[in-house]
């Protein structure tokens, strides 16, 4: 059976390393909404966010402190159904919100 529903979660990267934050979507179930939140206060670390691919420093998304980015399937856009990956130079909590259906 398809996975379907809603992904609210807290997540702690560590720093320096790749960190998957959300396993890749097959079959019948497909990301609809994918949106990942830096928590950092100013001054805190930079996130990069990368999709089947590992992270790593300045490449992919980058999403600085206290903002979000989000994929969303608006005007046909489909949102990547692949592996999520984050990178920060230091430990970082990450708020995920994820919709599959």
């Amino acid at each position: 059976m398809a996975e379907r529903g809603i992904r609210n979660a807290l997540v702690t990267i560590t720093g320096a390393q790749s960190n998957k934050i959300s396993e890749a979507k097959f079959g019948g179930s497909r990301r609809l909404v994918l949106e990942v939140s830096n928590l950092n206060a100013a001054g805190g670390n930079d996130v990069f966010v990368t999709i089947d691919k590992e992270a790593e420093a300045s490449i992919g998304r980058r999403i600085q402190p206290g903002q979000t980015i989000t994929w969303s399937a608006d005007g046909g856009y489909i949102p990547p159904q692949g592996v999520v990956n984050a990178y920060s130079a230091g430990n970082t909590n990450l708020s995920i919100y994820e919709e599959v259906g």
